[in-house]
């Protein structure tokens, strides 16, 4: 049982890592950006990217508000990342 318990504080974290992680691909976008042009990229297609994964992360973000009380957050954490 004890054991379990400390599997389980794992998952949380690794969990939590990757959320982070993703959140913070979004907010550094800028950072990506020269290197993206660098690899012969517009301003405008990488001003593509980045407006579709920000209205994909709002979105999903409304339909997860509304599954919350179907799924419950752990299993809702786990399906989204």
């Amino acid at each position: 049982m004890a054991e379990e318990r400390v599997m389980n504080r794992w998952r949380v974290v690794i969990g939590a890592v990757l959320i982070q992680l993703c959140l913070g691909a979004i907010y550094a976008w800028s950072v990506f950006t020269p290197t993206l042009q660098d690899a012969g990229w517009s301003k405008l297609q990488t001003q593509i990217v980045f407006s579709v994964g920000l209205a994909s992360f709002a979105l999903v973000m409304v339909y997860a508000g509304r599954r919350l009380k179907v799924w419950g957050p752990r299993n809702l954490a786990v399906a989204g990342g």
